[in-house]
């Protein structure tokens, strides 16, 4: 028997993630009368429990709420906490398979400081091994002969990039990153992600 029923799940887009700061998946709800208090704990736990795992790779989701409405919801007096289990992860499986869900990656607010003479190379090598958006390219204040690059770039794209930027710049480009946002990897690069995680 089909106990519950999950409607208003809500997959938002990547920018829409951005906008709420990479808030974890998250469980809203209020019980109704005849729900009992261990019964609404574990639909509310199961909820949880299977919003951990995403459909595509099994990796957390982020940006996901879950409205569990109480209308949709029906108890009678047979209804087992297994029973509700059971209902709530089923309802969640459906309910992301009928969505739209990306696979996102985590991407990095990179900065470089090379000679000028090196800018050409280290730009190129951003956009061209490692899917780079430059956002912005100055002289250094102080330090004469020197140019910071600012960029975008996915952390997958990143390893080994201190032995390239040594060699493209004969050692005297320095790098620093911090993690940026997430963004929806592109579709051909899913299985490459699958396959690191």
């Amino acid at each position: 028997r089909v106990l519950a029923s999950l409607e208003g799940l809500v997959f938002p887009t990547a920018a829409a993630i951005d906008a709420a700061e990479n808030v974890p998946a998250a469980v809203e709800s209020a019980p109704r009368k005849e729900w009992s208090p261990e019964l609404w704990t574990a639909l509310v736990e199961s909820v949880g429990l299977a919003l951990g795992k995403g459909p595509r790779m099994g990796s957390p989701l982020l940006g996901v709420e879950v409205e569990l409405v109480p209308e949709a919801c029906v108890v009678t007096p047979d209804t087992t906490a297994v029973a509700v289990r059971a209902a709530a992860v089923q309802g969640v499986a459906h309910a992301l398979r009928n969505a739209s869900p990306a696979v996102l990656e985590p991407v990095m607010d990179l900065e470089v400081t090379v000679p000028d003479s090196y800018v050409g190379a280290v730009l190129s090598d951003l956009a061209s091994q490692r899917r780079g958006r430059v956002r912005e390219v100055e002289s250094v204040m102080g330090l004469v002969g020197r140019t910071l690059v600012r960029a975008d770039v996915p952390l997958r794209a990143m390893i080994g990039y201190s032995t390239a930027l040594r060699s493209v710049t004969a050692g005297e480009g320095v790098f620093s990153m911090e993690f940026a946002r997430y963004e929806e990897a592109p579709e051909g690069d899913e299985e490459l992600l699958q396959h690191a995680h």
